[in-house]
């Protein structure tokens, strides 16, 4: 019976996203590059809770306190060289524009 329960929850989002997804092509242009980058920042942060709030605590458990420590160490600097890259990359696309418009 759970399984059932997650398979239709399963294509409930399923459905429900594609719903969302082709409704935004209906959204004029001009309002869709102010909602978007909202939508990016809400999958982000949905991504990193189901990662920080699931799956870290079980990596945790599996690799016992030893672990631990390294597992923190791993996602304090996945999480600070990502950040480095994207500044990097906003960084060069903001000079590459104004080289593009002199």
């Amino acid at each position: 019976m759970l399984l059932l329960w997650i398979i239709l929850f399963a294509a409930f989002g399923g459905i429900a996203s594609a719903a969302f997804a082709v409704a935004f092509l209906w959204v004029p242009e001009e309002r869709s590059a102010r909602i978007l980058p909202h939508c990016v920042s809400f999958a982000t942060g949905a991504l990193l809770g189901a990662a920080l709030l699931a799956l870290l605590p079980e990596a945790i458990e599996g690799a016992g306190t030893a672990g631990a420590h390294d597992i923190g160490l791993a996602l304090v600097l996945g999480l600070g060289i990502f950040f480095v890259i994207e500044k990097l990359v906003l960084w060069w696309h903001a000079h590459s524009q104004d080289e593009d418009s002199g």
